[in-house]
């Protein structure tokens, strides 16, 4: 058998025995290198946002100019709409005008108007054709199309040369004014 006469602070200690003070320094150096990755990753974070905020701070002048674009075009479309709005208070129902121009596209020959207007439900066209014949064939197309049509003055010019005329034309029989 063994006896140690030392006394038990200068025995040596056990091989099961715990070192706190190698456990303190190994927490230590843990927590250490724990610290300096943090701090690291948290740099390399910093930098990135960094760039970040550079790359949306040089963006910005680019963002505020196309707002600016964006605000100029919806001014001018309010403009645009009111000129839109007043057109549209100055110029006849839809219907006239389609009638108008299915009365004009009509035109063949040697006939051709000088005005076209219109009241209620009538269009009033004015014009010249070469002579009655012409003048009779385009009544009689405007007919065939279905509108109504009134010579209300037909006179023939300086020797027969050409006609004036002034017609009355309605819409289609039955149907309200300029609708196919």
């Amino acid at each position: 058998m063994r006896i140690n006469l030392l006394p038990p602070d200068e025995r040596p200690l056990k091989a099961s025995a715990i070192r706190w003070e190698f456990v303190v320094g190994a927490v230590g150096l843990c927590l250490l290198a724990l610290t300096i990755g943090l701090y690291f990753s948290e740099q390399a974070k910093v930098k990135h946002l960094d760039f970040q905020l550079d790359q949306w701070e040089k963006y910005q002048p680019v963002l505020q100019r196309q707002a600016q674009v964006v605000n100029d075009l919806r001014v001018e479309l309010r403009n645009l709409e009111g000129q839109k709005s007043k057109l549209e208070g100055l110029m006849a129902p839809l219907g006239q005008v389609q009638q108008i121009d299915e009365a004009l596209a009509l035109i063949k020959g040697e006939v051709w108007a000088e005005t076209a207007t219109w009241t209620g439900n009538r269009v009033r066209l004015s014009g010249y054709a070469a002579n009655m014949t012409e003048l009779t064939s385009f009544v009689n197309i405007l007919e065939a199309a279905g509108l109504k049509v009134n010579i209300t003055a037909a006179r023939p010019e300086d020797a027969g040369s050409f006609t004036t005329f002034t017609l009355e034309i309605e819409g289609r029989a039955g149907d309200e004014l300029g609708r196919s």
